[in-house]
């Protein structure tokens, strides 16, 4: 483990506390010489690329489109942002275990090469990793997953 992997824990971890304590949701994002990443462009990212409303990945259902679109957001938000699993997992009704697995899960389909998943995901993550000076956590996560 890499001095800059605990960096990154440890800054998660007092987050997750910094918005227990101001007990309000805390936007966090990050900042890329004058964009951001926010939970709402990969909201919006998700929904275009599934064609799906907002309302539709946030319910209960449990059509193979729309779980894959759930997963791939939870998975996108816990590797483009420094949010808690809780706070993904509020922002579409699922328990944090759900956003744990749905994290392993899309990790898995695109180290395998899964071809339904990669048609929609794949493009969401060009245009993030396209943005100017972004630092390319995806491969991070990506290794991090396999240990």
């Amino acid at each position: 483990m890499q001095i800059s992997d605990k960096v990154y824990s440890m800054v998660r971890h007092c987050e997750g506390l910094l918005s227990i304590m101001m007990e309000r949701e805390v936007e966090l994002v990050i900042s890329m010489k004058g964009q951001q990443v926010t939970e709402a462009m990969i909201r919006e990212m998700v929904c275009a690329s599934f064609d799906l409303p907002w309302s539709a990945v946030k319910s209960k259902c449990r059509k193979r489109i729309i779980t894959t679109a759930r997963q791939c957001y939870c998975y996108l938000c816990t590797i483009y942002l420094t949010v808690s699993d809780n706070d993904v997992a509020q922002s579409v009704n699922i328990d944090r275990t759900t956003v744990i697995s749905s994290r392993q899960n899309i990790a898995e389909y695109l180290e395998t090469g899964d071809e339904y998943v990669t048609q929609y995901l794949g493009n969401i993550i060009q245009q993030l990793n396209a943005l100017p000076s972004k630092q390319n956590h995806y491969n991070n996560e990506k290794l991090q997953h396999k240990a």
